[in-house]
């Protein structure tokens, strides 16, 4: 007999040796309707959060039949529970009434562990007697790698695997469970189904985080007819508590919850057992450039902080078999029909989510090896597995294009502003190219690198050639008064347009919490708005928001700005800007009292000293460096300028710089679509001293009709040779109208917005 079936007996034995002294003096438990079984291991979402103590205040309050239904909680895994329960030992609670009851308590053992489960399935079997039986498996989630359940006191997690021995060893093991809910992040994945369909005929699960599941679906349980019917109302609930707290602090996750019908799990296994033969057929190095965009840009989730480190690299499962279907049109289809009759009942707050998520390695290489390790053991599609194997192969073999010599430069018809960079690609590196962005950093003395800027819309053309645009904008924390209270910072930009910022946290306890604080941009304005707050979890190897904190929740926070300096690989190659060598930090520390702002500044670098440098990935998932190039410092011809105008609901001026160069007047700057159409801007009806000049300018885009697309920015430019009376000695006002024509219509207006610049700019 193996020790750990041995510990898992001797727990069974304990259990029973300490059950309360009165039970067998009483008559047998009479048999009610439906027996709910909450294995909550606490974790340090009670010890920070008080979240066990919270739901298990909502099951008290969601008024449920106690006559009819049991609702019984086992309570472990936390240094600390706001009730007061010890820490220990095990609880076992009974929600009856006004208060929970402790019916019982064990000998303190993890969480984390299968055994644990398995002595509290078998305890509610015998002592619970219902109708029906539901468990809901309450903690942190890390998808079907990492498993549930992180048992703080034991540094302890429960992969899937130690979960289906627990159901197996149980009264539950032939489809025993009409419900298996999960309250936890990352568990709405195919391979958990899979795992557990031997069990329960249903399961509830979300895609992404999920920041509570709502006990009021309790009430009423005991006249549900059909598991489902309460499923869909735990998947009503849960998706809109998980709406509005992503809404309320501008969270990064997306709104994903699910039922899925467990016998139909197995169809989905051999459908893609069908299918990816032909994927595995397809996939060479020729063809993995394809194949790892297709996989890159499918919808993804537990993504972390956007520098790739921590992602669970989970995607969604229909969305990236409909990206592959062209390997094999049939099977896809199959595969994507097996999905929808397993997903039963599913809410999302996009299109491309089907209800279940799959691993699949890209993003995160430096859990890979790890994660590939144990994969087979989870005994999924073989077929899949076995295309995982050969795709990450290559995704971390040798890489398919050398990337030295990465040249930055200006395009020729911008070497005087020096606000748009460019990177001419060869053929190779265009083939195997992943995506880009431009970033820009400031140099010191000694030769070190600080990050100030970050433009994650680097775009390649059809000649090989990457543009970025530098706003001239770096991120400060400011004072009541404007004042820099920080250093440049450090961000991240996220999908949706937010901001991440890596932070250390301090509770009002004193204790420290490595975080993401995700912020908004305010519309086109400069401030910005924290929301959600991300926080690593060692054990999972990643961020979650699954606390539902935000910076409200703290005393204070440190943020720290790394100086680097280059390094390169042994090809010669430069690195990533965040894999350069670390040199020196310089950290801020600030009280959480309202005092201050986020806030992107313009026209406060020193700009002789900033450096461009395009973050080049290739398919392979791979980041280098292109050579920095010195941003040109301030152009003397250049003047100070203030702007005067109402954006109607049409359009953002951002960066707008007004200089004369050899006897012509130049206007620069950015433009920003803010309406909802796809647009095409004209700068027209241009005057400078009151003197009218037949000089316009258009701004087009990346849409479909060449317009720019809402929330687009494009750069703006007109060089304008002055014939001014004589005499004049000075420009003092410029005015001009932004028209917005409506791009799939050619000439229609949709709307014009007047401009006034003045200034003081010598002749």
């Amino acid at each position: 007999m193996s020790m750990k079936r041995l510990r898992k007996l001797l727990c069974v034995l304990l259990c029973l040796c300490l059950l309360p002294a009165a039970c067998s003096a009483l008559a047998e438990p009479a048999e009610k309707k439906v027996t709910v079984m909450i294995y909550m291991c606490g974790s340090n979402l009670e010890s920070g959060n008080a979240a066990g103590t919270n739901c298990i205040s909502e099951i008290l309050a969601s008024r449920f039949n106690a006559e009819e239904v049991n609702v019984v909680v086992l309570i472990g895994g936390s240094t600390f529970w706001a009730t007061g329960y010890p820490t220990d030992e095990l609880t076992l609670l009974e929600i009856t009434g006004r208060r929970p009851r402790t019916a019982g308590s064990f000998e303190l053992a993890s969480m984390g562990d299968g055994a644990t489960l398995e002595m509290f399935l078998n305890y509610c079997a015998e002592n619970y007697p219902a109708e029906k039986y539901d468990l809901v498996v309450w903690d942190h989630g890390g998808g079907p790698i990492y498993g549930v359940c992180q048992d703080s006191l034991f540094h302890d997690t429960m992969d899937m695997l130690e979960m289906s021995d627990a159901l197996k060893a149980s009264p539950f093991a032939d489809k025993g469970l009409d419900l298996i809910l999960f309250h936890a992040c990352l568990m709405g994945s195919a391979e958990v189904a899979n795992v557990l369909s031997p069990f329960a005929r249903y399961m509830v699960a979300t895609e992404d985080s999920q920041y509570g599941l709502k006990y009021s679906w309790l009430s009423g349980i005991e006249n549900d007819q059909d598991p489902l019917d309460t499923a869909k109302r735990v998947v009503d609930l849960t998706f809109e508590f998980n709406k509005e707290v992503i809404e309320r602090q501008n969270a990064s996750e997306i709104n994903a919850v699910a039922v899925i019908d467990l016998a139909k799990a197995g169809s989905i296994v051999s459908a893609m057992d069908s299918f990816f033969p032909y994927v595995s057929a397809d996939l060479t190095d020729t063809t993995f450039t394809t194949m790892s965009n297709q996989r890159r840009d499918a919808t993804a989730f537990g993504l972390g902080d956007s520098g790739n480190v921590s992602s669970f690299d989970l995607v969604d499962l229909g969305d990236m078999v409909s990206r592959l279907s062209e390997e094999n049109e049939e099977g896809a289809s199959a595969v994507l029909a097996a999905i929808d009759d397993a997903v039963v009942y599913a809410r999302a707050d996009r299109d491309a989510c089907c209800g279940l998520t799959v691993y699949h390695p890209f993003l995160n290489k430096k859990e890979m090896v790890n994660r590939m390790g144990l994969y087979p053991g989870l005994e999924f599609s073989k077929a899949y597995t076995d295309y995982l194997q050969s795709f990450s192969a290559i995704l971390s073999g040798t890489p398919l294009a050398e990337w030295i010599d990465l040249v930055t430069s200006v395009p020729a018809a911008n070497k005087d502003l020096r606000t748009l960079f460019d990177l001419t690609l060869t053929e190779d590196q265009e083939a195997h190219f992943g995506e880009a962005s431009l970033a820009v950093l400031l140099k010191d003395e000694e030769g070190g690198y600080r990050f100030t800027f970050l433009n994650d819309d680097a775009r390649l053309n059809e000649q090989g050639q990457l543009t970025g645009e530098f706003s001239g904008t770096a991120l400060y924390a400011l004072d009541g008064e404007g004042g820099a209270l920080t250093g440049e910072l450090e961000y991240e930009l996220a999908d949706n347009g937010s901001y991440l910022l890596p932070a250390c946290l301090t509770d009002a306890d004193g204790n420290e919490y490595r975080a993401l604080v995700v912020c908004a941009r305010d519309g086109g304005g400069k401030q910005l708005t924290p929301g959600s707050v991300q926080i690593w979890e060692e054990e999972l190897s990643g961020y979650t928001g699954i606390r539902g904190t935000t910076l409200a929740d703290y005393a204070s926070v440190a943020l720290t700005a790394h100086t680097r300096r280059e390094t390169r690989n042994e090809a010669g190659t430069l690195l990533a800007f965040r894999d350069w060598e670390e040199e020196k930090t310089e950290t801020w520390e600030l009280p959480l009292d309202g005092s201050w702002t986020f806030c992107l500044v313009n026209d406060t670098l020193p700009t002789t000293e900033l450096y461009a440098t395009f973050q080049v990935t290739d398919s392979q998932n791979n980041t280098y460096s292109s050579e920095p190039l010195a941003v040109k410092g301030k152009d003397p011809g250049a003047a100070e300028i203030r702007i005067t105008y109402d954006d109607l609901g049409l359009v953002l001026i951002d960066s707008l710089s007004v200089a004369l160069r050899e006897d012509a007047l130049t206007l620069s700057g950015s433009l920003e679509n803010i309406t909802d159409s796809e647009v095409i801007i004209l700068l027209e009806d241009l005057t400078v001293n009151g003197e009218a000049f037949d000089a316009t300018a258009e701004v087009i885009g990346n849409g479909d009709d060449f317009g720019l697309l809402k929330g687009e920015q494009q750069p703006l430019y007109l060089s304008v040779p002055l014939e001014l009376p004589e005499g004049t000695d000075a420009i003092t006002d410029i005015t001009f109208s932004l028209t917005l024509l409506d791009a799939a219509n050619g000439e229609q207006p949709i709307g014009s917005v007047p401009v006034t610049i003045s200034l003081n700019l010598p002749l």
